[in-house]
């Protein structure tokens, strides 16, 4: 768990989202010592742009990314958020 001081978001400051997600699906395999969570969802773009996918999570370790059933590798990771680089208008995204 994160000790930093959290970021304000204000209402005012809100802009409307890069890309929308419409479904999601996730799929647990629980252990006395790792949870293993499979996530897929259906994500579109959202207007005329050529901006990354980002993704919000917190000390996440990827197992594997495929975006329309093909492997990903144009993607960046930090402590805070996952990015991944498409052009695609509407993607299926898994990844573990």
């Amino acid at each position: 768990m994160s000790t930093a001081t959290p970021i304000v978001k204000r209402r005012a400051d809100y802009k409307a989202p890069d890309f929308l997600i419409s479904n999601v699906s996730l799929e647990f395999e629980l252990d006395a010592t790792a949870t293993k969570v499979t996530s897929m969802m259906t994500i579109t773009r959202n207007g005329q742009h050529t901006r990354p996918l980002v993704l919000d999570g917190e000390n996440l370790t990827l197992h594997s990314i495929l975006l329309n059933e093909a492997e990903v590798s144009d993607y960046q990771q930090n402590e805070h958020d996952l990015t991944i680089n498409t052009l695609s208008n509407r993607v299926c995204l898994n990844y573990q």
